[in-house]
């Protein structure tokens, strides 16, 4: 019986080899039509590592064209269709630098891997290279400067606009820190008048004025709280009453201001109850007066603690007092008590 079956199996053997080849031959030719190797481009963002050997010289680094590359694979369709970027892995390495270029500027090699599907897909020949620059990092405190827009509610005005806190840490490469000027946020204050803390972006300027944009910059805060508060604007009347006696002889005309009101401002529990202001009578002198004088004043140092000048308010008021003679007065009365006459400002 064995022997019947050798004979079977051996018989046109050569032709049952060839069925065989030519069997396995289709198989191959039909899962490539199926299944065939197919081409695809990635772009595919690089990751920087042991950067720490360059923090620990106070160094940073940025790519200096672009920090993605371009990636080509190939692999059978079926297994293609699952790959996306996220799948490749495009490191470049830090401790490749072992010698230091006086530009700071170096052409590091990027070592490509998969994350999955390694021995199924070929890379494109040839090495990929990132031009990286390398520089001094720079580290500054700024003063955090706020302005503001629009206008507040009518009868008030802007006290303080204050950041706090009231300066902003920002580190980066040495080449743009260098051009920053300052620090700024700006406060919308339309219709406000009640004290309010609100947070604006703080944005760094260079000497032009123009904004200081770049991903390599590091702020330690991005946003701050402004307080800012509101003092009411009020007009008040200015008074005054004079010291001392005319000589025998004279009278007292009219004492004429001008102005005879100011604007103040000052917070609401201090200048609502508040309706003038009075010249001391110390600085409005009758004693030993002949011809009519006047007195400039500056009210800024006569308001009470806490009320001072609106902006837009001259401080100085000028009193002018009238003095006449009377019909009983003689000649003789001009020379005053002390033989002499006296003219001009007084109390001053």
């Amino acid at each position: 019986m064995l022997n019947r079956f050798f004979r079977a199996l051996t018989k046109n053997l050569g032709l049952k080899v060839l069925s065989v080849i030519f069997a396995v031959v289709l198989w191959l030719i039909v899962v490539n039509v199926e299944d065939p190797k197919i081409t695809r481009t990635f772009s595919v963002d690089v990751t920087f590592e042991d950067s720490s050997i360059l923090d620990a010289k106070d160094k940073v680094y940025y790519a200096t064209d672009s920090e993605s590359v371009r990636v080509v694979l190939t692999a059978k369709r079926s297994v293609m269709g699952n790959i996306s970027a996220s799948d490749i892995r495009a490191v470049i390495d830090f401790s490749d630098i072992t010698d230091e270029d006086p530009e700071g500027v170096y052409d590091l090699e990027v070592y490509l891997t998969m994350e999955r599907y390694q021995s199924q897909v070929d890379f494109d020949s040839g090495t990929k290279y990132i031009r990286v620059t390398v520089e001094d990092k720079a580290v500054t405190k700024l003063p955090i400067e706020v302005g503001t827009t629009g206008q507040c509610a009518a009868g008030y005005v802007l006290d303080k606009a204050e950041a706090q806190p009231s300066k902003v840490r920002v580190e980066g490469p040495k080449s743009i820190i260098s051009t920053i000027a300052s620090a700024v946020v700006s406060c919308d204050i339309t219709e406000m008048y009640e004290e309010t803390t609100v947070k604006s972006d703080i944005v760094l300027l260079n000497e032009s004025g123009n904004t200081v944009e770049s991903d390599l910059i590091t702020l330690n805060m991005d946003k701050v709280d402004v307080n800012l508060s509101f003092n009411m604007i009020k007009t008040v009347a200015v008074s005054t009453q004079p010291k001392g006696s005319l000589p025998s002889g004279y009278e007292l005309g009219d004492i004429t201001l001008s102005p005879d009101h100011v604007s103040v401002s000052g917070k609401d529990s201090i200048i609502g109850d508040l309706t003038s202001v009075s010249i001391p009578s110390s600085m409005i002198v009758l004693t030993n007066k002949h011809e009519s004088f006047e007195v400039k004043v500056d009210m800024a140092k006569l308001l009470p603690d806490g009320v001072e000048l609106a902006e837009d308010q001259d401080g100085e008021v000028t009193v002018y007092v009238e003095i006449k003679k009377t019909e009983e007065g003689t000649d003789d009365d001009l020379a005053g008590e002390d033989g002499t006459s006296s003219s001009g400002d007084a109390g001053e």
